[in-house]
């Protein structure tokens, strides 16, 4: 079952006279995952501590009002969430889903820890990216879980030899995470990442976007896919929208708790057939 935790209560306990303490912060994490810190800091062992992290971190006490709302909709967003999953899907996930003070890990990422599955939402990451209205929180909490659910009950990690199988592999899990996501929406044209006529244009463009994303396949370049600082013709995570219509078009023949066990043959399989049809 899904275990909610609000760990933003008593950020204060991290600072001392408004300034950032590791030594505490340490205490604060592992009151919350035993042996949380060392997952923490491995995560951003190739970020430089002071010129990455400690300016969005020292800034947070600065943002009380904000704070307050991502709270507030963190509580409303997770409220009842169990029983939704299980209403949906007729099974349960067993996951954590944190909201806490992260060293700029992510706004939102998924780990396993202690043979447990964890959603950490970093509040420090989704103030600095102004992502605490329910929209975007609702894009944080439902995509992640869509990774977790199948983890649980597919198979969300293969062994891939190349980029082309990583790109493609990437493509077929997130489209996955956004059904998942729209499926909780009760929304099948539902994506959090609709902004600035993102939806509009992607739609229009999906043939090239295919084929754009093929061609970059054949190359090994996956660098405008994925991720909102990604430029795919002016629009960020445009891998997402192609990868939510990618599975569309396999559970025209597949049932979803069939595809979420897909080896990449099969996934090989379907992106060809689906690369003939015109949208």
């Amino acid at each position: 079952m899904l275990k909610i935790v609000d760990a933003t209560q008593n950020l204060d306990l991290c600072f001392i006279d408004h300034s950032f303490d590791l030594t505490l912060y340490q205490e604060y994490i592992e009151k919350i995952i035993q042996g949380g810190f060392k997952m923490i800091l491995d995560d951003i062992s190739q970020y430089d501590f002071k010129k990455d992290v400690l300016p969005i971190i020292g800034n947070i006490q600065n943002h009380r009002l904000e704070i307050k709302e991502i709270q507030n909709n963190f509580k409303e967003l997770t409220k009842g969430l169990d029983q939704k999953i299980e209403s949906l899907f007729h099974k349960k996930i067993d996951a954590t889903i944190v909201l806490y003070l992260g060293l700029c890990n992510g706004a939102g990422w998924v780990k396993e820890h202690n043979e447990k599955n964890y959603v950490l939402l970093g509040i420090e990451k989704i103030i600095e990216l102004s992502w605490g209205n329910k929209d975007d929180m609702i894009g944080l909490i439902y995509h992640e879980l869509g990774h977790v659910y199948q983890k649980q009950y597919g198979i969300l990690e293969r062994p891939l030899l190349n980029k082309h199988d990583e790109m493609l592999w990437q493509l077929f899990i997130e489209g996955i995470a956004m059904i998942f996501e729209q499926k909780l929406m009760n929304n099948e044209n539902y994506y959090h990442q609709n902004k600035n006529g993102w939806l509009a244009y992607l739609s229009i463009h999906l043939n090239e976007l295919k084929n754009d994303f093929n061609n970059d396949l054949i190359k090994h370049k996956n660098d405008q896919y994925f991720g909102d600082w990604c430029n795919y013709r002016g629009f960020g995570d445009a891998g997402y929208y192609l990868g939510s219509k990618f599975v569309k078009y396999i559970l025209r023949s597949e049932k979803f708790d069939d595809i979420i066990s897909f080896d990449l043959p099969d996934v090989h399989r379907y992106w060809k057939q689906y690369l003939k049809e015109t949208a």
